[in-house]
């Protein structure tokens, strides 16, 4: 019951987590619209590894989710 309560607590902080992402994503991708020349470069190495984790798990889910089909 408690492993369920502490799940549900956290799941309601990664959602407002992955909103925020979301928005930092758009608002990252009309700059570059805006301006492609301009690179952006990651100066934050966690932040990088959080990328290439969800890359890593985009990958593997549309790949689990193409096996299914």
């Amino acid at each position: 019951m408690l492993k369920k309560s502490l799940f549900g607590i956290a799941q309601k902080y990664l959602n407002v987590l992955v909103c925020q992402d979301i928005q930092m994503m758009e608002e990252e991708q009309l700059a570059y619209l805006l301006c492609p020349e301009r690179q952006n470069y990651e100066l934050d190495p966690a932040l990088a590894s959080v990328t290439r984790l969800m890359r890593h798990q985009v990958a593997k889910n549309t790949a689990d989710f193409s096996a299914l089909s």
